[in-house]
């Protein structure tokens, strides 16, 4: 088990430990907004099955029939995690909306407080963890469940001040965190869909006239075209045309092709891959 998984154990341990402390105080108390954020926790849980998932299998060496890996999938999981964000926090606005209607009595306990304070401190230890491993790593799972459990530990932060105010005769700030943490689920939630979204759907990842400076410094190359990146959550990759003189050798010329995919890598830190066209005499014809 690599240091990623062994991350994402601990994230699914702990969210499921909170998940399950939030739910029961939150019925017990009758509290929407520790309700909610209990199903945030729960959302945590299931992202954290398919992060690990993803993660695994991202890791696997390229094969036959996958020659450029399997990093993508992790995109996907990413894409499927946001989708899971969007789907819980539908249950928060139709309970909030029931609640306005209809009202509720809910209990204040010291128990809440601890239970919520420590779920708040936790999971924003956990998401910086998982943020600095995914960088490490350059796991665009752990990244994305880092964002997600630093909601979780905001969502969690909202509602303890909640309690202290509903304590305190606010019973009405009950429906007004829930519905704020169901707007917060909804951003992250189209984020997380969007930027994955843009992965799978081989979105360019940098303007090519920025390729084209670049790369037409090089001696020997009169023009540049047909430049076109995409990236699939870890590896970058740049496809391009170079136009070179006419009357250079197959040995110059893979020369030149050689230094602009060292250019690519050490500017760029990506993969090219080149098309080599004739062109004129020399440089400017």
């Amino acid at each position: 088990m690599n240091k990623a998984e062994r991350t994402m154990m601990l994230a699914l341990t702990c969210n499921s430990s909170l998940f399950l402390s939030k739910l029961v105080i939150g019925i017990m108390t009758n509290s929407l907004a520790i309700v909610s954020d209990a199903l945030h926790s729960l959302s945590d849980v299931f992202t954290d099955l398919l992060g690990l998932m993803g993660v695994r299998i991202s890791e696997r060496p390229e094969d036959e029939d996958h020659h450029y890996g399997h990093y993508k999938y992790e995109a996907i999981v990413s894409f499927t995690i946001g989708i899971l964000i969007l789907l819980s926090s539908t249950y928060i606005f139709k309970e909030g909306v029931e609640r306005v209607l209809h009202g509720a009595v809910i209990e204040i306990r010291a128990s809440s407080f601890l239970v919520v304070g420590i779920g708040s401190v936790v999971a924003y230890l956990l998401s910086k963890y998982e943020e600095n491993v995914g960088k490490e790593v350059e796991s665009l799972t752990l990244i994305a469940e880092s964002k997600h459990a630093l909601s979780d530990s905001i969502s969690s932060f909202s509602v303890l001040i909640c309690l202290f105010l509903i304590s305190r005769g606010f019973w009405f700030l009950d429906v007004l965190v829930s519905l704020g943490i169901f707007l917060f689920l909804v951003r992250l939630g189209v984020k997380m869909v969007w930027k994955s979204s843009e992965i799978l759907s081989d979105k360019s990842w940098i303007d090519p006239s920025v390729i084209l400076e670049e790369v037409g410094k090089v001696e020997g190359v009169l023009d540049v075209h047909d430049v076109k990146s995409r990236w699939d959550g870890k590896n970058r990759y740049i496809e391009m045309h170079l136009v070179l003189r006419g009357d250079l050798s197959l040995e110059k010329a893979h020369e030149i092709a050689d230094e602009v995919e060292r250019i690519v890598e050490r500017k760029f830190n990506a993969k090219a891959t080149i098309h080599m066209e004739p062109g004129g005499e020399g440089k400017g014809e």
